[in-house]
């Protein structure tokens, strides 16, 4: 590893740590030193698909933190044991990549949040469609005041088994479908872009059909 390059350790070896890894490889400024994950066949397996033979492999992630040729830590762990090693690598000076979600509740992402502040280190969420075109145009769109109010619809679905032992998806769905309004930011009705579009729901169907006004 050159003076240039900063050291990455990887903690969890699911899909995704690979993707990681090969990102890191790509990138002249890092260099992947460190793998951890419970199972050490499964780290070294990880090691051995991506061509890290100096790597260093352990089976308790705060061994990885702890150690100083790590800079920056990637979370790519099972979603419960994100915020535990958020807040370990930031204590220890690292810069953290953590994979959604940072918590499970708002409670672990406060803590999470003042571990990184605190330390000054710099973070970053594995949320790769922040840079997506399509919700930036998205983004764009909701910030104007010619499309009226908008609709975000909201569905669970239940796994209702009959005697065939089937799973009834489709009726399920249908039967626990729901629509919510919620009006955009800033949003009024406004003609100046055209006719507005005032999306309409039928309280006569269980399946809020949707529309135009």
């Amino acid at each position: 590893m050159s003076a240039e390059q900063l050291g990455v350790g990887v903690i969890g070896m699911s899909w995704v740590a690979g993707e990681h890894i090969k990102s890191y490889q790509l990138n002249p400024h890092t260099n992947v030193v460190a793998l951890a994950g419970a199972d050490a066949k499964r780290v070294s397996a990880v090691a051995a698909a991506h061509s890290l033979t100096s790597v260093k492999e352990y089976t308790r992630w705060q061994d990885l933190v702890d150690d100083p040729a790590v800079a920056i830590v990637s979370i790519c762990s099972t979603n419960e044991a994100h915020v535990a090693q958020a807040v370990a690598a930031a204590n220890a000076g690292k810069h953290v990549l953590i994979e959604k979600p940072v918590s499970l509740d708002l409670s672990g992402f406060r803590q999470v949040e003042a571990a990184i502040v605190a330390s000054g280190v710099k973070s970053q969420v594995g949320f790769e469609l922040h840079w997506s075109p399509y919700f930036q145009s998205v983004h764009k769109i909701s910030t104007l005041t010619c499309l009226g109010a908008s609709i975000t619809p909201s569905a669970t679905t239940s796994l209702a088994t009959g005697s065939s032992g089937t799973a009834d998806i489709t009726g399920s769905r249908a039967r626990n479908a729901e629509v919510r309004r919620s009006p955009l930011r800033g949003a009024t009705q406004s003609t100046h872009c055209g006719n507005s579009f005032a999306p309409r729901l039928s309280k006569s169907s269980r399946t809020a059909p949707i529309t135009p006004a």
